[in-house]
């Protein structure tokens, strides 16, 4: 009976080895992340849609990226990919996801207990964080022409706030 059982696992655990050896190809580069999107995210293949490079945010040996994808309708469509950094610049996929969407183009991501935000909405020129009472915390000032931005808040119990150049509260 041992033996089978004994049997049983190393040819489990063959199983595992080809699967964990053929899912851990290293990407390495935008370039390759974008062409990793375009392989496993659900995005149109017969329309004029492509996938492109948002951002990164690096937390200990794992990176979420985002990727936006042109919808066709003066917008985008974004996804979040999990990855593992295995390297300088190069990574093993292990996941993809939709984000919540905050407004038409802020949209985040909970991960690690870390709220990341991608920001490509270019009237957005503040981040401004507040505790419960409704106090600033800081603000984050977003310069132009750095849009994608990424933005992360780890452990957050306050508010969250987008504002435009006039001040006013993106909602």
């Amino acid at each position: 009976m041992k033996k089978i059982i004994s049997m049983a696992l190393v040819i489990s655990m063959i199983f595992m080895g080809v699967f964990i050896y053929i899912d851990s190809k290293t990407i390495r580069g935008r370039d390759e992340l974008v062409a990793k999107a375009q392989e496993v995210l659900p995005i149109s293949k017969d329309t004029i849609t492509s996938a492109s490079y948002g951002g990164i945010w690096r937390e200990d040996n794992e990176a979420l990226v985002w990727i936006l994808s042109d919808n066709g309708y003066d917008s985008y469509d974004y996804w979040s990919m999990k990855y593992n950094i295995v390297g300088e610049n190069a990574y093993t996929f292990i996941e993809w996801s939709r984000p919540t969407i905050y407004e038409k183009d802020i949209v985040s991501a909970l991960w690690h207990g870390t709220e990341v935000f991608l920001i490509n909405d270019e009237s957005c020129v503040a981040v401004q964080y507040r505790d419960n009472e409704g106090a600033i915390i800081f603000e984050d000032e977003i310069k132009k022409g750095s849009y994608p931005y990424v933005y992360a808040l780890k452990n957050s119990s306050g508010k969250i706030d987008f504002i435009d150049s006039n001040g006013k509260y993106i909602s």
